[in-house]
């Protein structure tokens, strides 16, 4: 049965409740703590070999707040955003998890949200999982939860995303586990004339200042590199990275400065590029001016954290603990706000 729904409303995966009466009938000890903090999805960026290529001139490029807000009350495309929140739940017999997968649309009067909500329960135990109920076998519970995850994630956003739109979303293009799903999903957002736009707020990335002579050994980090060099209003210079076995494995990107102490990394995928290179520009002068209206020590566009506050108060309104202890599991030790790590 496949899950139905509209804008302002939120959608509950068909085997949500399922999932809960089978771990109640195996009577699964849950991990039990007072306070439950739903926490973001983080996923760890490794590079492979790759090359990285200066695909403008040097010189920081000056961005404009007032032509980003003039594009968005264009309504050419409309701005959207996507953000999403997880509860980890440890238990002696396996690992649950709780995702919330928000997207919101600005409108012409207001922001407004869809949020998917999901539960699983994975566990190595195959008597356990015996395949009369929805708890899942896993050999590699954090492999398989970001498989459902970034599925979740893709249902979302392939079904409820309006067509010509500016999808902003929260977290990196490639660099983790789930890089090939994300192109994928990047793929199949173009070919519904959707551009999707990836950030990044926080990150040890070296590519530029391992692979640029005159940077190399000067800067622990990208980030360090931005921040010292940008003035408030400013990018970098497009970059572009390429695996070096796998070349649609690859990436533009940017480094915006809003405020002191506030970057946020902007990429995009070269086929993005190829695509819509001519609003390129306009969309960077958006993500600016949508930085500068949040206003907020957190580098994120407004649309962003918008979407991010739906994700987390969806789990903060469904009350798991309350949850958990209707369906009379065991309470042990403490939940997580950790996510995977």
């Amino acid at each position: 049965m496949e899950r139905q729904g509209g804008y302002g409303q939120l959608i509950i995966h068909p085997d949500f409740y399922k999932v809960l009466e089978d771990l109640k009938k195996v009577n699964v000890n849950i991990n039990v703590q007072e306070d439950i903090e739903p926490s973001s999805y983080e996923d760890s960026e490794i590079f492979p070999e790759g090359n990285v290529y200066l695909s403008e001139t040097s010189e920081a490029k000056d961005l404009n707040p007032v032509a980003g807000y003039e594009n968005i009350n264009k309504n050419s495309h409309a701005l959207c955003a996507y953000d999403e929140s997880l509860i980890k739940i440890p238990a002696l017999e396996g690992t649950g998890y709780f995702f919330s997968h928000a997207l919101v649309i600005l409108s012409k009067d207001a922001y407004v949200p869809i949020v998917d909500l999901t539960f699983y329960f994975f566990t190595r135990s195959k008597n356990l999982a015996d395949g009369k109920n929805k708890i899942i076998y896993s050999k590699d519970v954090t492999v398989d939860s970001k498989r459902v995850y970034i599925k979740d994630k893709s249902f979302l956003l392939e079904n409820y995303t309006p067509n010509n739109s500016i999808l902003l979303l929260d977290g990196p293009l490639i660099g983790g586990q789930l890089s090939n799903e994300s192109i994928e999903l990047n793929g199949h957002l173009l070919n519904k004339n959707i551009i999707p736009v990836f950030l990044v707020k926080n990150s040890g990335s070296t590519l530029v200042v391992d692979n640029f002579k005159e940077l190399k050994d000067n800067y622990n980090s990208d980030f360090e590199w931005a921040l010292k060099t940008l003035k408030n209003g400013q990018r970098t210079p497009l970059i572009l990275y390429e695996d070096k076995h796998n070349k649609n494995n690859n990436k533009y990107f940017t480094y915006i400065k809003a405020f002191d102490f506030n970057i946020i990394r902007v990429e995009f995928h070269s086929e993005t590029w190829k695509r819509y290179k001519n609003d390129i520009n306009a969309i960077f002068d958006i993500i600016f001016y949508e930085l500068l209206s949040h206003g907020d020590k957190n580098p994120q566009p407004k649309i962003v954290a918008i979407a991010e506050n739906y994700a987390r108060e969806i789990l903060n309104i469904i009350n798991v603990k309350n949850i958990l202890r209707e369906i009379g599991v065991t309470p042990t030790m403490n939940y997580t706000r950790f996510g995977w790590g």
